[in-house]
């Protein structure tokens, strides 16, 4: 799709991604595997040189901090304008707050960037049209955003150029062209030291599910100079919210993984992870970890809501128990692979305890979802016809294509028109959850298969031909469709491949955090529906306005976590 750019491209003009258009499947699976073969080759975070220091974030007069999170935005002009907007206002009064803050929540000094910032992959166009521009033209007036700090983590789309373009954003310059913010960290993570006591620290896995080795010894070195002191409260931003993986993940027995080790140094270290947190996945759920666990509240938060399309809360990553392991790996050959702490899915109840370990905690059940998961899978019907709407009409137009020609191939050879079918039908089921066996994951196929076949077989039988074109179309979207339906909004299953076919922008939003001498306060700000049309301000900043009513924003969550 070829971007727009300037003052006078509306938001409603930068459309949101169609994933299920074959020439952005073809683009982001090149541009992944380019990617990930560089990574084996050469990881750009082991050029990153110097010392790796806790930087610093002052308070305010009054003591305290106001902190914005947002993550997975560029995907669609209207989520990401309405998003920028709220969180730029200079006093956002969302409905639903409590007395304390009747007069609204002021605008934050800092903002952390959950990574994904533009879609479908990283590049300076797509940056520039889908992350700049948006936010610069939600300002509320020209100077505004000069005293910001910003901060980010990439996610895998980030990675898609080998983070060329995230570095020139946030890495290495004072001034680093968003909101004319200052971005002062050195690398692709960061650390910051934050008033009374707290620190906050962001990951960078690249594409690998971890964090490098040079990454760990950065932040172990924090730990040993003492940079972060012990009985710290402590934030860990994750590029993925590995507790929807099940427990362990997948790290073999003997070789835990760096992040699983770093946690545990943390907390040997007498630090209390009061919060780890991540976007990636398109929604927002919190679960606790009640304080007769630990001795402390302890959440666990997925918040990636700043972007167009959602996925769903009633599938399993959510539904699922998590629990929390500290423990010693007794494989471990070296003394320093031996502590771990792992938080997951454990699909078959708790885990089983053995002399390795220590600790074993259960999550609250009682999780906090926006959408709510009967909203999630009323939505999920809508895939039935999904395909026939938009661009993601491509992917019915491409096989039902290959369909109609296959058809008139004669004998036995019509059937090499279903190859396509057959490929895409076993791809869309296959789609793994590795919190559970692969095999069920595989028979999910069979049914969309023998459809597959059997739509092959009816296209075949159509005269005169030029009626098999536009039935092998129709019929490709709704076998499709109705199959992505049924497996999310009665299984719970396929949620990313379910979620991609779903147009709309809804349930957008952002954290905002309010960090004080007694504490952290934390508000999930929602906004149900996005604005769909946008026309010019007569008052010239924000650069666009909403058509009809103002958005209406709301506190969909709250919650503190004390000292």
């Amino acid at each position: 799709m070829q971007e727009r750019f300037g003052l006078e491209v509306a938001p409603h003009e930068r459309r949101p991604m169609a994933w299920y258009a074959l020439g952005g499947l073809w683009r982001v699976a090149r541009e992944q595997l380019w990617s990930l073969n560089l990574l084996r080759n050469l990881d750009r975070r082991e050029t990153f040189t110097g010392p790796f220091r806790a930087l610093p974030v002052v308070a305010a007069a009054d003591g305290e901090l106001w902190v914005d999170f947002i993550a997975d935005t560029g995907d669609g002009g209207s989520a990401t304008t309405a998003v920028a907007q709220a969180m730029l206002a200079p006093r956002l009064r969302p409905e639903g707050l409590p007395a304390a803050h009747a007069d609204g929540l002021p605008t934050a000094r800092l903002l952390v960037l959950g990574g994904d910032l533009a879609y479908p992959g990283a590049s300076p166009a797509h940056y520039q049209a889908r992350l700049v521009e948006p936010f610069e033209l939600a300002r509320p007036h020209s100077g505004f955003g000069e005293d910001k700090v910003v901060v980010a983590i990439p996610q895998n789309h980030d990675w898609m150029d080998s983070l060329s373009t995230f570095c020139r954003y946030f890495v290495n310059d004072q001034k680093a062209g968003l909101l004319r913010a200052q971005a002062p960290q050195t690398r692709s993570y960061f650390a910051l030291a934050l008033p009374h006591g707290w620190h906050w620290l962001g990951f960078d896995f690249a594409l690998a599910g971890d964090l490098d080795r040079a990454q760990f010894d950065a932040f172990r070195g924090l730990l040993e100079r003492g940079d972060i002191a012990p009985g710290s409260d402590v934030l860990l931003l994750y590029p993925e919210p590995y507790w929807t993986r099940e427990i362990g993940d997948r790290s073999p027995r003997g070789y835990p993984r760096r992040y699983q080790r770093l946690e545990a140094l943390l907390m040997k270290h007498g630090c209390r992870i009061r919060l780890r947190l991540a976007g990636d996945l398109h929604h927002y759920v919190r679960e606790s970890l009640p304080e007769a666990a630990l001795g402390y509240g302890s959440e666990i938060v997925t918040c990636g809501s700043g972007g167009a399309f959602g996925h769903p809360t009633h599938a399993r990553e959510v539904s699922d128990t998590k629990y929390l392991q500290v423990g010693i790996d007794a494989q471990a050959a070296q003394a320093d692979l031996r502590e771990r702490v792992f938080v997951g899915r454990s699909p078959g109840g708790a885990p089983a305890h053995d002399a390795t370990l220590e600790q074993v905690h259960r999550f609250d059940s009682r999780r906090v979802c926006y959408p709510e998961p009967a909203v999630s899978r009323r939505r999920a019907w809508w895939n039935v016809v999904a395909l026939l709407r938009g661009r993601n009409a491509h992917f019915a137009l491409g096989i039902g294509l290959a369909l109609a020609l296959g058809s008139l191939l004669p004998g036995h050879a019509a059937w090499l028109g279903a190859l396509p079918g057959l490929l895409a039908a076993v791809t869309v089921a296959t789609e793994n959850d590795p919190a559970h066996p692969r095999w069920p994951d595989a028979l999910l196929a069979l049914p969309l298969v023998a459809g597959v076949l059997a739509l092959a077989a009816a296209v075949g039988g159509i005269d005169p031909w030029p009626w098999r074109l536009p039935a092998a179309v129709l019929g490709t979207a709704l076998l499709f469709g109705s199959y992505l339906a049924l497996a999310s909004a009665l299984f719970g299953r396929l949620p990313n491949n379910a979620s991609s076919a779903l147009p709309g922008e809804h349930h957008k939003g952002f954290m905002r955090l309010h960090l004080h001498a007694g504490g952290l306060e934390v508000f999930m700000l929602g906004l149900d529906d996005v604005p769909q049309r946008w026309h010019r301000n007569p008052e010239g900043w924000p650069r666009w306005k909403p058509m009809g009513d103002p958005a209406r924003w709301r506190v969909v969550d709250r919650f503190e976590l004390r000292r």
